[in-house]
């Protein structure tokens, strides 16, 4: 048993707490029962008293004129009886009190209640055989007419005395004290007390195991909730305890998961802070690769048609082909510059959309009219009859029509069909742009539109692109609150869709 741990403690303070209780309890019933014997032991010894005289000291044995006369002999009360057979029951029979069979207790105690009469000088009157007022002191107190208890001591055991004036015409004549064995209320005082000091500790040894037995039973939720809780890990933030009742310890339970689950979110905000993190780490990292290595391709075919021109005497035609060759590679680095310039300021939110009013129409119209030469292709154009007024940037979202129309066209054979399609739907328009051509391979579609990102051979630069075009459609899109969805199968072609809001959000 662990003294310093919570039950311990908590049962201790419950026992200490059940000591004093039990003790003032026993202490008060104890001087109780002590006062009200001790009242009545005294209202017995002046009921005694008081059959002597009037209240409050009348006279006694009923005399016409208050109290017995004098005896010649200065004793009080009435004349002796004549000489001869003293009238009382015949010897030996029930009535004769030397017949009874009485020991040596019952007679100190009759002898203690009988009561003293004592005369003015301090001389016992009566009975015969005593020679002394019990109390002298209130012997003397009582000739002042006042009725006075007091305890003294009779060998070793304590006597209470009761001493009042015994009045004639009046005037006391004589004091009568009456007295009570105190030694069966000082027996009886005895016994409460051993009784109190044997039933305090039996109480508070049942109080203590009964306590921790209690306590246990109390404290058992808890114990389960911090075994719960150090069950529970940083691996394991999706446990929770159990609650049962609406008592504190739910309440408690209901905190502790709470705390979880705040903690499970912070966790997780923080793993996907981490992921994010990670992620835009890895997108950096790759993009300035990806970056380097575009500009690297036409930077070396401008070196080596440069290097190859100032090599030797080349005729005209040479240093003409040189050049365009240069000036190609040119126009492949300032695109890519320009589209790594634009999805920078895509990911700074420092686009510059320029909001206008426009009809989407026409600006589909004017993205299809800027491919000419379809190359045996053809582009369809299914536009509704009215109006498709919107609140946008027209040059941005040309430039995403644009992109969309230019990798269907690269990416579909001649003969092949491209359809751009709008239509109002709920708060928006949808425009879709969709091809017959190669099409996509389905573990290639959820990375389409990640910057550099290539298919194949069929997608590789050569072909004209540079991966950043899809990139730079979802880019203005967000940009303008719309989204970007592509649906491929490889050999079935590829169906582009753009949602866009019909107001620009701020």
């Amino acid at each position: 048993m662990r003294w310093k741990s919570f039950r311990v403690r908590l049962t201790l303070w419950n026992m200490g707490v059940l000591a004093l209780v039990l003790g003032a309890f026993g202490l008060t019933l104890f001087l109780t029962t002590r006062q009200r014997a001790a009242s009545a032991i005294d209202q017995a010894l002046i009921e005694r008293g008081l059959r002597f005289g009037d209240r409050p000291f009348h006279r006694p044995f009923g005399s016409r004129r208050g109290g017995r006369p004098f005896r010649r002999d200065n004793t009080l009360g009435p004349p002796p009886p004549p000489d001869g057979p003293k009238p009382g029951p015949p010897e030996g029979s029930f009535f004769d009190s030397r017949a009874w069979p009485v020991d040596q207790d019952t007679r100190r105690l009759a002898a203690i209640r009988r009561p003293r009469l004592i005369g003015l000088d301090g001389r016992v009157l009566g009975p015969p055989g005593m020679a002394e007022p019990w109390d002298a002191d209130s012997f003397r107190r009582s000739l002042e007419g006042k009725g006075i208890l007091s305890t003294v001591r009779n060998g070793g055991d304590r006597v209470r005395v009761f001493s009042m004036p015994w009045l004639f015409d009046r005037r006391p004549v004589a004091v009568i004290q009456i007295a009570e064995d105190l030694s069966e209320y000082d027996r009886q005082g005895s016994r409460q007390i051993k009784t109190l000091l044997t039933l305090l500790p039996a109480a508070l040894l049942i109080a203590g195991l009964g306590g921790m037995f209690l306590t246990d039973r109390a404290l058992r939720p808890v114990r389960d909730v911090t075994f719960a809780a150090s069950r529970i890990g940083e691996e394991d933030l999706s446990r929770r305890l159990e609650v049962a009742g609406e008592d504190e310890l739910a309440r408690l339970a209901h905190t502790f998961n709470g705390m979880i689950a705040r903690l499970e979110a912070a966790f997780r905000s923080r793993e996907e802070a981490y992921a994010r993190l990670e992620a835009a780490f890895e997108q950096q990292r790759r993009f300035t690769a990806d970056a380097s290595h575009e500009l690297r391709t036409p930077l070396a075919r401008i070196k080596v048609s440069t290097s190859m021109a100032l090599a030797g005497e080349e005729s005209l035609e040479e240093y003409r082909t040189a050049l365009e060759t240069a000036d190609r590679a040119a126009d492949v680095m300032e695109r890519l510059i320009s589209q790594l310039l634009t999805l920078a300021r895509a990911d700074a939110g420092q686009l510059g959309l320029k909001k206008e009013k426009f009809d989407l129409s026409d600006l589909l119209r004017e993205a299809v009219s800027a491919f000419p030469d379809t190359a045996g292709r053809e582009v369809s154009l299914d536009l509704p009859s009215d109006p498709q007024e919107i609140e946008a940037d027209p040059g941005h979202l040309i430039r995403v029509f644009l992109n969309l129309l230019e990798n269907a066209l690269r990416h579909t054979p001649a003969g092949g069909r491209i359809a751009v399609s709008a239509r109002s739907e709920g708060g928006g328009i949808v425009v879709v742009v969709a091809d017959d051509g190669e099409g996509i391979p389905p573990e290639h579609l959820p990375y389409i539109t990640e910057r550099f990102y290539r298919v194949g051979t069929a997608r590789s630069r050569q072909a004209g692109g540079t991966g950043l075009g899809l990139a730079i459609c979802q880019s203005i899109l967000h940009a303008h609150g719309g989204t970007l969805s592509l649906e491929s199968q490889a050999g079935k072609g590829t169906t582009a869709t753009v949602r866009l809001p019909r107001s620009l959000r701020s």
